[in-house]
């Protein structure tokens, strides 16, 4: 049986660590938000807040999103953005634009200095380069979540004229809580849109699935209701009903 070196280990929690934190998880996104919180990930200086070094044990319940890892929406938000653009970085915000009184638009510099020392900084981190196989076969799986039989989502999705890549998952909060969670992205070829839900005390990914699939429906446009307007005259003292 083998077993492996301190050094092995140390060099997969670090490892680990960096590419979690390159996709916005356990960091404050710097959106437009007073109060942001930056959540945990199982990186050595969490596991040292325990007195001891890291184990095999860390890595592997790491790896399967047990551990320390604990995100917000809006981080699994941008992961799984990052996750359907390729890898690329991006930054949340809720500010689409802002005009001043002359009629000119701020720029996205002159926001984040009238911002300064308010909110969080924009995390400035290097551009990573990620083999397309890698990719595709982390968007293939979550493409079968929803497009085939036995996916976790399938049931949902089976019928949407749209192709959805997706992720159920389970959040233990606590002894007697689990949240639901599913973090999903459509169309699959070209994405737009990418929605996190979380409903507390869900229990499973699949009861958010839904609320996703609902979603994506308005945003699409599945939801119009063409009417008809009445345009008959309608004469003094008469109504139309």
């Amino acid at each position: 049986m083998y077993i492996s070196t301190q050094w092995e280990i140390d060099f997969g929690i670090d490892k680990m660590d960096e590419y979690i934190k390159y996709f916005g998880l356990g960091e404050k996104t710097g959106v437009e938000l007073v109060g942001e919180e930056k959540g945990t990930r199982p990186s050595r200086e969490q596991i040292a807040k325990e007195n001891r070094e890291p184990n095999e044990r860390d890595i592997l319940s790491s790896a399967i999103g047990q551990s320390y890892n604990s995100y917000t929406p809006l981080q699994l938000a941008k992961y799984i953005a990052m996750i359907a653009n390729g890898g690329k970085q991006i930054h949340p915000t809720i500010i689409k634009s802002i005009i001043k009184p002359n009629g000119t638009r701020l720029s996205k510099e002159e926001i984040r200095n009238a911002t300064k020392g308010i909110l969080p900084e924009v995390p400035n981190i290097d551009e990573k380069q990620f083999k397309k196989e890698h990719i595709k076969a982390i968007l293939e799986g979550m493409k079968a979540v929803t497009g085939e039989r036995g996916g976790t989502a399938y049931s949902v999705f089976k019928n949407f004229n749209i192709e959805v890549g997706g992720k159920t998952g389970s959040a233990e909060v606590s002894e007697t809580r689990t949240d639901g969670l599913f973090v999903g992205f459509a169309p699959f070829d070209d994405p737009e849109i990418g929605i996190v839900t979380v409903i507390e005390n869900g229990v499973v990914g699949f009861h958010t699935s839904e609320v996703v699939l609902k979603i994506m429906q308005e945003y699409f446009g599945m939801n119009v209701t063409h009417v008809k307007e009445n345009t008959q005259e309608v004469k003094e003292g008469e109504y139309i009903l």
